[in-house]
């Protein structure tokens, strides 16, 4: 079992990366009902879970206190109050304080918006982060992907290779095809104050 300290640094964990990332689409993207409910339902009924303490479930769980790393491998998930992140590993280095979480990341919100990236990276006391393969969808079935996101110290988010499009996504023979119509840019960036972004 991981000490309280490392205990105490994936709590910060889960209430720092929805907040990284959160401008970046705000009301995201509702995961399928299905997983939602199961996912609020394992943990929400669970009478030994106390909702101000973190719960942390993974295949494999390291705790190597000689050199300060945390590693949770294998169907990862955790919870701390409503929001939940899952991942394939999340590894936290205790004298940096960096934070990866990787393979098929996703992060549920309590309103049930939803954010993926296949790699998601925190450093810096938890205040600047990037995102691999960044995919959130807002309300009306709107789309933003990115193949890089970041948020830098004063707050700011940029969004490179990206695209944003309001066309349902359809499958045809197994493959998911190309929306009708989509703004492309190489780099869009949000304005913090205004909360628009900019496309180029």
């Amino acid at each position: 079992m991981p000490g309280t300290k490392n205990i105490k640094a994936i709590k910060l964990l889960l209430l720092a990366i929805p907040v990284i990332f959160w401008n970046i689409a705000n009301a995201q993207v509702n995961t399928s009902a299905r997983e939602a409910s199961v996912l609020t339902d394992e943990f929400t009924n669970n009478p030994f879970r106390d909702p101000d303490i973190i719960y942390l479930e993974a295949d494999s769980l390291i705790n190597n206190e000689n050199d300060g790393v945390l590693i949770a491998s294998g169907q990862v998930i955790g919870k701390y109050q409503e929001r939940t992140l899952r991942a394939e590993k999340v590894v936290y280095t205790l004298a940096t304080g960096v934070v990866i979480a990787s393979g098929n990341v996703v992060l549920i919100d309590p309103n049930g918006s939803t954010q993926y990236a296949s790699k998601l990276e925190l450093s810096n006391e938890l205040e600047t982060g990037t995102a691999t393969d960044f995919t959130a969808r807002q309300v009306g079935n709107g789309l933003t992907s990115a193949a890089f996101a970041t948020r830098t110290e004063n707050g700011e988010i940029e969004l490179y290779n990206a695209y944003y499009t309001a066309c349902k996504l359809c499958k045809e023979k197994g493959k998911t095809k190309k929306p009708s119509w989509r703004i492309k840019a190489r780099k869009v960036r949000q304005d913090k104050k205004t909360r628009t972004f900019r496309y180029n």
